[in-house]
Parts: C-alpha cells; sequence; structure tokens
C-alpha cells in the first residue's frame, strides 16, 4: 500500500514539475543553457548518492524516500519536455497567434496540445523511475514492497524477494496504462467533433480553443484567393490548418 501511495504521490508532482520547468525553459533560452548542465549532473549522479543529502535534511523514514523519489524522476521529464515542445512544427504557432491567442493560450492550448504524445513519453520515464527508486528508498525507511525485497535479499529468501519483484512489475504495469488510458481519453475529449454552429454565428476554434479573430478569419479568405484558385503556399496553409483536430474555422474559408 506504500509504495502505491508513493508513486500516487511522487508521480503527479515530478510530472507537473518537470512540465513547468520545461515549460520555462523553453520560454527563457537563457534558463535552458543554465538548466541543461544540471540536468547532465542530475542524470549521471549514482541513485545512492541521493539518500545522504536528503536523510540529514529530512531523516530517516517515508518522507526522506518520497523526496528523493521526485528529485530522481523529474529530470527526464525537464528534458523530454523542453524537446517536444521543440519538436512542435512552427507553423501550428503560427496558426494560433493569427487566431488571436494570448501567449498563456498559445502554451496551453496549442503548444502543449500538439505536444501531447512525446509528453506522455516523459510521464512514462516518471512512472518507471518512481518504482525504480523503491527499492532504493526502502533502505531509508520507505517501506512497502521495496522493503519485501531488501528484507528477502538479506534473508536470501528467493521465492519471497520474487513475489515482492513481481508485485512491483504488476504495478509499473497497472500504473502505466492508466496513465495511457487518461491521455487516450483526453485526447478523445478534445478532438471531438463539435456541434454545428447555428446560423449566423461564429465556429469555435478547437484548435485553441477560442473564438476565431477577425485577422484571422480575413487571412484565411485571403489565402483561400478570391478567384478559388489558390497557389501552393496558400495551399499549404490551408493543408497545414487541417492538421489540428476539427478545426471549425475551414468552413468560414
Amino acid at each position: 500500500m506504500w509504495t502505491l501511495a508513493s508513486v500516487v504521490i511522487a508521480v503527479p508532482i515530478g510530472a507537473v514539475g518537470g512540465l513547468l520547468a520545461g515549460i520555462w525553459a523553453y520560454r527563457h533560452p537563457l534558463g535552458e543553457r543554465i538548466l541543461s548542465p544540471v540536468l547532465d549532473l542530475m542524470q549521471t549522479i549514482p541513485i545512492f548518492a541521493y539518500l545522504v543529502p536528503i536523510l540529514f535534511m529530512f531523516g530517516f523514514g517515508p518522507v526522506s524516500a518520497l523526496v528523493a523519489t521526485i528529485i530522481y524522476a523529474t529530470p527526464p521529464m525537464i528534458r523530454i519536455t523542453i524537446m517536444a515542445l521543440k519538436a512542435v512544427d512552427p507553423e501550428i504557432l503560427d496558426f494560433g497567434r493569427m487566431a488571436g491567442t494570448t501567449q498563456r493560450q498559445l502554451m496551453w492550448r496549442v503548444l502543449v496540445p500538439s505536444a501531447s504524445q512525446s509528453l506522455m513519453v516523459g510521464v512514462n520515464q516518471v512512472i518507471m523511475l518512481s518504482l525504480n527508486m523503491v527499492i532504493i528508498a526502502s533502505m531509508i525507511g520507505a517501506g512497502g514492497l521495496g522493503f519485501d525485497v531488501l528484507a528477502a535479499l538479506r534473508r536470501l529468501d528467493i521465492g519471497a524477494g520474487f513475489e515482492a519483484g513481481i508485485a512491483i512489475v504488476v504495478l509499473a504495469v497497472a500504473v502505466d496504462r492508466l496513465s495511457q488510458a487518461l491521455q487516450s481519453g483526453w485526447a478523445r475529449f478534445t478532438t471531438r467533433r463539435p456541434e454545428p454552429s447555428p446560423p449566423g454565428t461564429s465556429a469555435r476554434c478547437w484548435c485553441c480553443p477560442c473564438w476565431p479573430s477577425p485577422g484571422f478569419l480575413a487571412a484565411s479568405r485571403a489565402a483561400a484567393g478570391l478567384s478559388g484558385q489558390p497557389d501552393h503556399h496558400h495551399r499549404r496553409f490551408l493543408e497545414r490548418y487541417r492538421q489540428i483536430p476539427e478545426c471549425e474555422l475551414l468552413r468560414h474559408v
């Protein structure tokens, strides 16, 4: 039970903290240059090295184990977030700006959803590293399945250690499948087909989601061309915009 509680607490904190730190580094190139060597250092330090300073600060017990787990599992999420946001097509950002989004809307309603598949890889890494830290953290009083494995190793009880190890693997698979199910449900929610807009009203743009600005509609109509024969650049404009799921703005073009 303690192992599941540790994962339930450590994974959201590590994933959200890594996401926010990665977004900050993405928006501040100087911060990324400063953060990059720190992440390299944190990912190359042996796992046992995390336990020594944490014991001095938090003492012996499950709190120290939880803090060590969060610190150990967060760096991969930060790095993957930076890489995922950089991999988003710049044209999608241009379309978001043309739709009249603010910087915050552009980040949370365009960039992050576009990079959601890559960000889920970071969440998966946080889950795996959190469970990887379970056995190590049992040395400083974490308890749970990690302590069962450690106790079995001390007694040379292969059967008990194997049982605890299988339980950890099953827990890892269950938590990973749960995270994938949540991501799939969110993807279906964000890409659902919107209801038709009433006549004479403006359609909702589900790419942001935000109400389309007059500037964007004007740019879209200009891209289509008054003659109805857009050139190659304008065709590419429209085709790239259609990559945003179920964007209703194309009905007005």
